[in-house]
């Protein structure tokens, strides 16, 4: 279980596969040009909803990040509005999730080019989690 929100509510979150895309991808972002050399690396997961995660509708769970194959986390790709990827066009919790509720979602960052990734993990800025307290899946 991973904390989310402010007031200590929970979801389980499960990484179910890590897959690198096409450096093409992010020609549909505003500013292409910026990420030339750059491959985005879609992070899918499923979060299930707990007894404590009906009050988290419309939270966005932007901590789940790739990690490449020397154990950093792989550059954040912020996306303000409706994502252009279509393997990863959300990452919000859903309305009145409740214990049991299952959603699949995504999340999307970059690696340079001929950067290996191994895994993700679960790690926000501060907290329990930050640093080396992070939550790690590899492949």
């Amino acid at each position: 279980m991973i904390p989310q929100g402010d007031d200590g509510a929970t979801l389980e979150l499960t990484v179910t596969e890590v897959t690198k895309g096409s450096s093409a991808d992010l020609s549909q972002l505003k500013d292409a040009d910026k990420y030339k050399g750059y491959t985005p690396v879609y992070v899918q997961y499923t979060m299930t909803g707990t007894d404590s995660s009906a009050d988290l509708g419309g939270d966005v769970l932007d901590d789940v990040d790739p990690i490449t194959s020397d154990g950093r986390k792989a550059s954040t790709l912020v996306i303000i509005g409706t994502s252009p990827f279509a393997k990863c066009d959300r990452n919000s919790v859903p309305d009145d999730f409740g214990p049991g509720d299952t959603e699949t979602t995504c999340d999307v960052a970059m690696v340079q080019g001929g950067q290996e990734v191994s895994g993700a993990q679960y790690s926000p800025y501060d907290g329990d989690y930050a640093d080396d307290g992070a939550i790690v899946w590899t492949k």
